[in-house]
């Protein structure tokens, strides 16, 4: 080599040298002829004279894989020829977690987290080799070489960073330093250092000072080849994205700059965001990466859908969570496409994945947006199913994609991304992670809690405040009591408890409580839930107006559950868990406000303070006048003039029954009661209809005589008959037919099997009426409070059909669309109802 060039033969001219011929002899050898003559003209003074000596060619070479065919595996001599081309090794950020102990694999190995051993090592790391090779040189030259290694951008020196991650909580949440609400799990937030594309390393899998290789620093050819090896690898790591990086190794000895070699690096950044921190807006952003791969990850729960498929009705779009991946157009531009590779821990059984392509919109549209969802429930039978039983890699449809991803399958998965050169599936680069872990529901977001068995349990139930007797003995139903998959966090501060309505079996309930909660979760909601189910279900299935004699048992049954509800109310939650009501959430539809109210009535009614802080009622099955004031109840004209005082509607009637003098159940809650109701739902209009059919005493004058024995209690609720309205109580004609629906005949109904402490009362015999009524209908009865907005205590009423003249979704004559409808459809109704922090639950 002369003058940092590789001569195989030449001449060079020179003032005193005549010529010098270099003739290689073998690889680092090669032989010297010297041609002198004097530089003096005359002939008398022309000296010639040769010498010829053996001398070492020596050379530095850097390669790494230029042609990009090997991916973290072993260059080759094909390099060299690809890097004279201008090829660049591309190589893809270092932001996966290869040895899964949740710390980023840019970071791993520095000792970020103090205490564990795993933070200093990472046994599984895959970086991008750089052999460097010196050729020709003698081992006693050996300690007389240095090499520096020069990048073309600002050189990297800093390290990365982490900080812990606490959670601070709040009374209506957690959040973190700068406020926004969070809920995760993670220890510390990584970040990357930001001034430079490469780190140049001596080994993979330890990081100390002594095992970095800094830019424009000499290090003496011992420190970087393995003892008396002319050949040594080191490798690369990608930091930051760069389009081509030099990078320049140059050999000196005995400090001369004696030559060097050039090759070139593209660092591209391969991403994969999920909501890691679980934040409410179902945000993907920086704060995620973070900590993405960290303990649990995200934490969502898995599909029961087939194949992890939206169903042809739409049902299921609970079930995806967004996904964002980039890998830049540039990497498939060089050969490269883009591939996710899922692993699961442990690897237990079938799984699957479904992948729907949601570009343009945002992660929580296929949830908002009826036509986004629409399109989203056609697109089914389009969408990529992944499904097997064990690791598997696939090719994405696109190097930049937002997806819905959604989870068949129980357990912890880390989902990574990366590059493979195409046609090549075995050589695959990852370059970034999540961990997501599927659950089931119960298991980690909400509890199933049941008051079903048998009805065995003495409780000394409380009756009106003013008349003796004021409580009756009753059997009530079991204490409620956790399911086994129940899930309640402590480090969380508020519970909202649901209880379900008519006609829902321990499945049925179980279902439309996960359907509640994951809908309440998309709206923002991260606190604990509960679902509390009952016997409510005596005469299932029910079919519109059979089910009437059924209903009324039920009613008894939700009476006979009430104690038991306030029980858990009072002894568990506030008692033994130590919740303040402030923290408490009622939430109940249809005939579960019975149970809901009544539990409300009896705090009251035993003078205890407040039990609750919201009640969340819609579509109540109450009647209204269970709402109304104690006070007498007069007609008078158009009506057909009578009164009832308020010593016979306490036989006679549902009245004032949660708004007794110095027990009214509204004094059991300490903030907002939100009643949700529509004027035209056909399941709240059955009431009107079964209890026209079984009662016959409506228009009764002679309230006393005629009615049940006194006082209502929980065995006689069912056959107590609602009030007429007023303007609707028409004048007697004596000259008018007996109406054959006033009195009909009772029909024997065949009774379910059940255990004997479940057979309800017996429906009553209608008692006779001395005269025939005058005819009315199920219309001229009193509402339900599920069809009027018309409380009667203080409340914010909430048109479910329309609300504020916009449409919510709800179908008309519907019961239970808010469980029954997709999401999407719906979505306005949930929106509307459940309203915000001090105007609804604690939702963003």
């Amino acid at each position: 080599m002369i003058d940092g060039q590789h001569i195989t033969a030449a001449m060079i001219e020179g003032e005193n040298l005549t010529a010098v011929t270099v003739a290689t002899i073998g690889l680092g050898e090669a032989g010297l002829t010297l041609d002198y003559r004097s530089p003096f003209d005359d002939l008398e003074r022309r000296v010639n004279d040769q010498a010829v000596a053996a001398f070492s060619v020596v050379d530095l070479n850097a390669r790494v894989d230029s042609d990009n065919d090997a991916g973290w595996g072993d260059p080759d001599a094909a390099d060299d020829t690809a890097e004279t081309q201008g090829a660049a090794k591309v190589i893809p950020v270092n932001e996966n977690d290869d040895d899964g102990d949740g710390i980023p694999d840019y970071a791993d190995g520095f000792g970020l987290e103090p205490g564990r051993t795993e933070s200093f090592t990472n046994m599984s790391e895959n970086f991008a080799p750089l052999d460097l090779i010196l050729t020709g040189f003698y081992p006693e030259d050996r300690n007389r070489l240095q090499v520096r290694f020069d990048f073309a951008t600002a050189p990297l020196t800093d390290r990365p960073t982490s900080q812990p991650c606490p959670l601070i909580h709040s009374p209506d949440g957690s959040v973190d330093a700068s406020g926004r609400k969070i809920d995760h799990t993670a220890r510390w937030a990584y970040r990357r250092p930001s001034d430079g594309p490469l780190r140049l390393w001596m080994g993979e899998t330890i990081r100390t000072p002594d095992g970095r290789i800094l830019p424009g620093t000499l290090y003496g050819v011992d420190t970087l080849l393995p003892p008396g090896q002319w050949t040594g690898r080191l490798f690369l790591e990608g930091i930051n994205e760069t389009s081509s990086e030099q990078i320049e190794a140059t050999l000196f000895f005995d400090g001369e700059e004696l030559c060097d070699d050039m090759t070139f690096v593209s660092v591209v950044e391969v991403n994969i965001t999920v909501n890691s921190d679980n934040d409410r807006e179902f945000l993907l952003e920086e704060e995620d990466d973070a900590i993405e791969d960290q303990d649990m990850g995200f934490v969502f729960w898995a599909t029961s859908k087939n194949q992890g498929r939206i169903d042809s009705e739409g049902m299921g779009h609970e079930d995806l969570m967004a996904v964002d991946i980039r890998i830049p157009p540039s990497a498939s531009q060089g050969g490269f496409e883009p591939v996710i590779r899922i692993a699961r821990f442990p690897d237990n059984g079938f799984w699957g994945m479904s992948c729907y392509d949601r570009t343009g919109h945002g992660p929580r549209e296929h949830i908002t947006d009826s036509t986004w969802g629409s399109l989203l429930t056609t697109a089914s039978a389009t969408a990529l199913v992944w499904m097997t039983t064990g690791d598997d890699e696939y090719v994405l449809p696109s190097s930049v994609g937002e997806y819905l991803f959604s989870i068949y399958g129980e357990q912890k998965y880390t989902i990574s991304v990366g590059l493979r050169r195409s046609g090549n599936p075995g050589v695959t680069m990852l370059g970034d992670s999540v961990v997501v872990t599927a659950v089931e529901p119960e298991d980690w977001f909400y509890a199933f809690e049941s008051a079903r068995g048998d009805r065995n349990t003495l409780f000394q139930y409380p009756l009106d405040t003013f008349a003796e007797p004021t409580s009756v003995t009753m059997y009530r139903y079991p204490d409620v009591t956790t399911s086994s998959l129940g899930h309640w966090d402590s480090t969380k501060e508020n519970y909202s408890l649901f209880v379900h309505g008519f006609n829902n079996t321990a499945s049925f309930a179980r279902m439309r409580a996960r359907i509640l909660f994951k809908r309440l979760f998309w709206q923002g909601y991260r606190d604990n839930f509960a679902a509390i189910t009952w016997f409510g279900d005596y005469g299932y299935p029910d079919f519109d107006l059979i089910q009437a004699p059924f209903f009324f048992h039920d009613v008894e049954h939700a009476l006979q559950t009430s104690p038991s509800y306030y029980k858990f109310l009072r002894e568990e939650m506030m008692g033994r868990r130590a919740i303040l009501p402030t923290n408490i959430y009622l939430l109940a539809h249809s005939l579960g406000n019975l149970v809901t109210w009544d539990a409300l009535r009896i705090n009251a009614r035993f003078g205890q303070d407040k039990i609750a802080r919201d009640v969340f009622g819609f579509e109540g099955a109450v009647w209204e006048e269970a709402f109304w004031p104690q006070e007498p109840e007069v007609y008078e004209w158009p009506d057909d003039p009578t009164s009832y005082t308020v010593a016979s509607l306490r036989n006679h009637s549902w009245k004032y029954w949660f708004r007794q003098e110095g027990a009214n159940a509204r004094s059991a809650i300490i903030g907002q009661v939100h009643h949700g109701y529509y004027e035209d739902d056909n399941g709240v209009l059955n009431m009107p209809w079964g209890d026209y059919i079984l009662h016959s005493y409506h228009y009764s004058r002679e309230a006393i005589s005629l009615s049940p024995e006194a006082p209502r209690n929980t065995e006689n609720f069912g056959s107590i008959p609602a009030l007429i309205q007023h303007g609707y109580r028409r004048i007697f004609d004596p000259y008018a037919s007996p109406s054959p629906s006033m009195n009909p005949t009772p029909t024997s109904s065949p009774t379910p099997s059940r255990s004997p402490s479940l057979t309800p009362s017996p429906t009553p015999t209608p008692s006779p009426i001395p005269y025939p009524p005058p005819p009315y209908s199920p219309d001229d009865l009193n509402r339900p409070i599920g069809v009027t907005a018309d409380l009667a205590i203080d409340h914010r009423a909430f048109n479910s059909y329309q609300n504020g003249g916009v449409l919510t979704g709800w179908r008309p004559k519907k019961h239970s669309d808010c469980f029954d409808l997709p999401v999407y459809l719906i979505w306005p109704w949930y929106e509307g109802y459940w309203g915000n922090g001090s105007q609804g639950l604690p939702l963003r």
